[in-house]
C-alpha cells in the first residue's frame, strides 16, 4: 500500500486520516505492520467508514497494543465480529499509550461489549470511549458497568442507540458509585428508563462526589460536587 510506505519514509507523521477510503483488509494491514514500528511517530489515527473486515480489525488491534505513539484512534463504521472485539479487548489491556477510542457501528453486540470490558477494566490509560450505536443490550451494558467499577482512567463514555434498558441502565447506575474518574456519560436513545426515572429524581456523582453530566437525547442532565 503507497500510504504505509510513505509513512515509512516519513516517521515524523503525526495525524493520518483515512477515512472514506475503501481501504479494506489489505490497506489496514499494511498501515498495521507500520503501526508495529519502533519508529511509528504516529499520535493520530481516522480509519472510519474503510469496509475493513474482521481480519484487517484483528491486524489493527493488534499492532496497536504494542505501539507506544497512537493516543487518538477513530475506527468507525468498519465491519468487524466478535473476533475482532476480543482484539479490541486484549489491545487495552497491554497498550499504554491510547486516549481516545472511537468504536461506534463496528457490530460489537453484547458479546462483543463483554470482551471489551475486560480490557476497559485492566486499561490505564484510556480516557474517551465512544461506542455509540453498537446493540450491546442489556447483558453488554452489565459488563461495561462491571468495568467501571475497576477501571481509573475513563473521563467520557458515550454509549448511546445501544438499547440497554432498564437493566443496563441500572447496573450503570450502580457502577457510578464505585467509579471515581468518570465525569461524561452520554446515554441517548438507549433506553434508558431508569435514568430519566429514578435517577433524574436525585445526585448523580461518582465515587468522588464529582459533578457527573448525563446527556440524554442532547440534554445534559448535570449535578455538582457534593457539599
Amino acid at each position: 500500500m503507497a500510504v504505509a510506505k510513505q509513512m515509512s519514509d516519513n516517521p515524523d507523521l503525526k495525524h493520518l486520516d483515512m477515512s472514506w477510503n475503501a481501504i479494506g483488509d489489505l490497506g489496514a494491514k499494511a498501515l498495521a505492520e507500520h503501526f508495529m514500528q519502533e519508529t511509528c511517530a504516529l499520535r493520530r489515527l481516522d480509519l472510519a467508514q474503510n469496509s475493513i473486515g474482521a481480519a484487517g480489525g484483528i491486524a489493527l488491534a493488534n499492532a496497536i497494543a504494542v505501539n507506544k505513539s497512537l493516543q487518538d484512534v477513530d475506527i468507525t463504521s468498519n465491519d468487524f465480529d466478535l473476533e475482532t472485539a476480543k482484539a479490541i479487548g486484549d489491545m487495552l489491556q497491554t497498550n499504554t499509550s491510547l486516549r481516545r477510542l472511537r468504536i461506534a457501528r463496528i457490530n460489537l453486540g453484547k458479546e462483543g461489549a463483554k470482551a471489551l470490558a475486560k480490557g476497559l477494566k485492566a486499561n490505564k490509560s484510556l480516557v474517551q470511549l465512544d461506542i455509540t450505536g453498537n446493540d450491546i443490550m442489556a447483558e453488554g451494558a452489565v459488563a461495561i458497568a462491571d468495568a467501571l467499577r475497576a477501571n481509573t482512567a475513563l473521563k467520557e463514555l458515550d454509549i448511546k442507540n445501544n438499547s440497554v434498558g432498564n437493566v443496563g441502565s441500572s447496573s450503570i447506575a450502580e457502577a457510578l458509585k464505585e467509579n471515581t474518574t468518570l465525569k461524561k456519560l452520554c446515554l441517548s436513545g438507549s433506553c434508558l428508563p431508569y435514568f430519566v426515572g429514578p435517577l433524574a429524581q436525585r445526585e448523580v456523582t461518582n465515587a468522588q462526589g464529582e459533578q457527573l453530566m448525563i446527556t440524554f437525547d442532547g440534554e445534559p442532565y448535570t449535578k455538582k460536587k457534593k457539599g
